[in-house]
């Protein structure tokens, strides 16, 4: 009786101590200790005291008594775990709660579904996140605040599965809800449209992101669109399309891939100069970013195309300081003397070749073995 006064005034505390202090306990009390410590948990965790919560619901569910409320403290522990981003521990409550042994309220398991899903998602099993938003989708009402969500994450499961078909329709399904995330799922229509070669109905879904006047996606937008041309030989156009990212924004994500993409179209329309200035700018900006890859072979190569290969080595000591452990830059140095030989310069092709013996000493049998190779092809 005690116990129950103590819960009923709701000072939880004083039933927790209490109770724990006995004994000897019966179902009754330990009744009373499962509700004291599930009110309890959710007293902190509307509180953001989430591990202090945590705790207390764990004691809870050490009574299974009620499974109603057993079913409700799992999914409480289970929020608090997501918001620390403890998706494991998360995912084992979700589940306990969508068991068909469970005997949690309908509502209850519903959400925990949902929860599941987003927990799977968050740790990259994708195809266990699919079947959990699939099955929520198929089980909440249209009025489900949540429903447009968890359909936007089906359609992103599918595409990371490169279901791509199915991506698209799911998210043609989040536009005919009129998602507030409508503006990304034009994006996901348009990157699949792309992937699978329709390039007029790609960009239209792309231009759908331009017109959306506070979408945060636009930049991406506009560089696909460059992309799209890029992809259809339209290189003036890409060209053009590039440089309208870069003008855009200073601070995008996307302007060393803008850059290293409008060097290739300046290169497939033969304007070597510009391709090597936008090579040379990711180079010297964006020197170990991951768009930098291959991008010193490239503009070897447009210098070369362009009568500046002397120029070269200032832009391959600059690669060389910033990944002194690269791999694939014994090759280029390499390439890059003997193409100085054949272009007959012959004193920078001996200093280039020394250069390269000095930095890299194993490659010398190598390099001799080419040399007889090509004496006795030539000989």
């Amino acid at each position: 009786m005690l116990s129950h006064a103590y819960v009923d005034a709701n000072n939880y505390n004083k039933a927790i101590e209490y109770i724990e202090s006995l004994p000897r306990r019966g179902p009754t009390v330990d009744k009373a200790y499962q509700k004291a410590t599930y009110l309890k948990g959710t007293e902190l965790f509307n509180m953001e005291r989430y591990t202090e919560a945590i705790a207390v619901f764990e004691k809870s569910l050490q009574f299974p008594i009620d499974p109603v409320m057993a079913g409700e403290c799992h999914y409480w522990c289970a929020e608090a775990y997501s918001i620390a981003g403890k998706f494991e521990q998360a995912i084992d409550h979700y589940a306990a709660i969508v068991s068909p042994a469970s005997g949690a309220s309908a509502n209850v398991a519903l959400d925990s579904r949902y929860g599941l899903a987003y927990a799977y998602y968050n740790v990259k099993q994708y195809d266990r996140a699919l079947y959990n938003f699939k099955e929520f989708t198929n089980k909440a009402a249209k009025a489900n605040s949540y429903l447009p969500d968890a359909t936007l994450r089906l359609a992103d499961c599918y595409y990371v599965g490169k279901s791509y078909p199915e991506a698209l329709a799911t998210y043609r399904k989040v536009l005919a809800m009129n998602s507030p995330d409508k503006d990304y799922a034009h994006l996901q229509s348009g990157l699949i449209l792309d992937i699978q070669g329709k390039y007029t109905e790609a960009a239209s879904e792309l231009g759908e992101v331009m017109k959306a006047p506070e979408s945060t996606y636009k930049e991406e937008a506009l560089f696909r669109l460059a992309q799209l041309d890029f992809e259809q030989g339209k290189y003036a156009n890409a060209a053009s399309g590039f440089s309208r990212v870069i003008s855009a924004s200073q601070t995008s994500a996307f302007l060393p891939y803008a850059y290293s993409k409008r060097a290739a179209s300046y290169y497939n329309l033969k304007e070597y100069d510009k391709t090597a200035a936008d090579y040379i700018y990711v180079i010297e900006h964006y020197t170990t970013h991951p768009a930098a890859d291959g991008v010193l072979v490239s503009l070897q190569e447009a210098l070369n195309l362009a009568g500046r290969s002397s120029e070269f080595d200032k832009y391959m000591s600059l690669v060389k300081s910033a990944n002194p452990d690269a791999k694939g830059l014994e090759s280029v140095q390499y390439e890059a003397a003997k193409n100085t030989y054949f272009n007959q310069d012959y004193q920078n092709a001996i200093r280039r070749l020394q250069d390269y013996m000095v930095a890299y000493p194993g490659a010398r049998e190598s390099l001799r073995r080419s040399t007889t190779l090509r004496n006795r092809i030539t000989g």
